[in-house]
């Protein structure tokens, strides 16, 4: 009777041992994976997988807005590892840029958040030389050559007479990536457009025209040249306007028409329902994702 029970004990062993082999593959192949994924987080957050460049990014904002509508937009790129640099410049109705904080001379994809004091002037080409004086206050502490833009509604506007006033300007850094959020190009609902007003000609141009689109259309020839990669991003709220309830999409996608022949590259993206309204899309995690593969991704 001793001998049945001496089996049953060695299977019983053999079982305990089985189990302890397996559990420890299972611990080793767990650590493993833990190690892995937590060296992919350093790596992303060591930016390894974005360009590592002395090349700013300038935000832009919309009317009545501030470097506060820049604030969800340059946290995801940090939080991502781009970069961990920011530089606040403000400047005033007199185009005085000043420089809230000051970042590293070697620092890489520095973000620069520009606040315009006089955030209700409407005066696009005035903006323009605001946004000139930024670039250069900006120069004079960090020294690049080459920069990234970020403009929300009439930030758009004021990049683009920026462009038609100094691009032909040896002396100023040169534009690289241009990203568009809510342009209004060719007008805004309810003051110079109205819902499926806008109609898009064979040969691309809409019509009509506002006056602060016929301001621009010199850039058709002189928007710089195989230089600049464009997104052009705008929304949808889905109430039938096609809009983003305050810009409507060929407002927005006018932008297509002056730069077609002349940049180096031209995407759009379209944003759907909520995160499409005119306001969320600076905070949209779509567009933000978007924006950080665009501007750093390594193709």
């Amino acid at each position: 009777m001793g001998r049945p029970k001496n089996v049953k004990h060695r299977v019983a062993i053999q079982l305990v041992l089985t189990f302890t082999v397996i559990l420890s593959i299972i611990t080793l192949l767990s650590s493993f994976s833990k190690h892995t994924v937590l060296q992919q987080k350093q790596e992303h957050s060591q930016g390894r997988v974005y360009l590592q460049e002395k090349v700013p990014t300038f935000f832009l904002h919309g009317w009545n807005g501030s470097y506060k509508s820049e604030t969800s937009m340059v946290s995801a790129a940090i939080d991502a590892g781009v970069t961990k640099w920011v530089l606040r410049v403000d400047v005033d109705g007199n185009g005085e840029a000043r420089l809230l904080n000051d970042i590293p001379v070697d620092a890489t994809n520095p973000l620069i958040e520009v606040s315009f004091l006089d955030n209700t002037n409407s005066d696009y080409q005035r903006c323009a030389s605001w946004f000139k004086s930024a670039i250069l206050a900006v120069r004079k502490h960090y020294i690049f050559n080459e920069y990234n833009v970020v403009a929300h509604s009439m930030g758009n506007m004021v990049l683009m007479n920026y462009l038609k006033d100094y691009s032909g300007d040896s002396s100023l850094p040169r534009l690289r990536k241009q990203v568009d959020l809510a342009g209004n190009f060719n007008g805004i609902i309810g003051w110079d457009d109205e819902p499926h007003q806008m109609k898009f000609q064979k040969d691309g141009s809409p019509l009509p025209q506002t006056s602060e689109f016929t301001n621009i259309l010199p850039l058709r020839s002189s928007y710089p040249y195989h230089q600049v990669d464009i997104l052009n991003v705008y929304g949808d709220i889905g109430d039938g306007s096609q809009s983003d309830g305050n810009v409507t999409n060929a407002s927005s996608k006018a932008l297509h028409y002056i730069v077609v022949d002349r940049a180096k590259s031209y995407k759009e993206l379209l944003i759907r329902g909520n995160e499409g309204q005119h306001s969320n899309l600076h905070e949209s995690n779509q567009v933000c994702i978007a924006i950080i593969q665009f501007i750093w991704g390594k193709q």
